[in-house]
């Protein structure tokens, strides 16, 4: 995954967070009950952490993309000195 795409990813995510935190808030706590406000910390909780996996599935994905390139280059490094070794003999 690119970087620019794992960014896009986690902002879609966060978006699409904050839109079904808000919409349950006004759909399921009542603001004139007594614990509304323990309710909606609940709510709150909750959906930062459904927002969460996937955005830690987005960046696991990004990390393994990168440290796979890195492993690439790192390898064509090292082909490259066997070679200039080969020819210097």
């Amino acid at each position: 995954m690119k970087t620019k795409t794992a960014i896009l990813s986690t902002l879609g995510v966060v978006v699409l967070a904050i839109v079904l935190g808000i919409g349950s808030l006004f759909l399921f706590i009542n603001p004139n009950a007594r614990n509304a406000n323990e309710r909606a910390a609940k709510v709150g909780q909750g959906v930062a952490f459904v927002a969460m996996l996937p955005i830690a599935g987005i960046w696991i994905a990004w990390g393994l993309r990168k440290r796979a390139e890195r492993e690439e280059m790192e390898q064509e490094r090292q082909d490259r000195k066997k070679r200039k070794r080969s020819t210097k003999e």
